[in-house]
């Protein structure tokens, strides 16, 4: 992460001024501060294109009960493809949550990959 590690909240005052406050700093469950140095991920991914395949895509319409559309059209299996297509790090980390679920299956129904 870039290490914006603060909150500030803006508290309006007279005549169109206003004071910016820090409220809140963020912290890992360590007790680091990640303010001006941000996470160092696990595992790093470069920058680079990726490409995928719209048929290798999980949709909510492939999980068990998953709710109906009520008309709206939302976000559709193609739009999600894009995003990643666009994103390789968004990418590499959906692989690696697939990966992960794939080696931690069991028979229990809270498994995302459909059978």
């Amino acid at each position: 992460s870039f290490g914006k590690g603060s909150v500030q909240t803006i508290l309006a005052l007279e005549n169109e001024y206003a004071l910016k406050l820090t409220t809140a700093l963020y912290y890992t469950p360590s007790g680091r501060s990640i303010q001006a140095k941000g996470i160092q991920p696990t595992i790093q991914v470069s920058g680079g294109k990726a490409h995928i395949e719209s048929d290798t895509q999980v949709r909510e319409t492939d999980l068990p009960k998953h709710l109906e559309n009520a008309g709206d059209a939302g976000i559709t299996g193609d739009r999600v493809v894009n995003r990643l297509n666009q994103d390789n790090q968004l990418l590499h980390a959906y692989n690696l949550l697939r990966g992960t679920q794939l080696l931690t299956r069991s028979d229990e129904p809270r498994s995302l990959i459909s059978p």
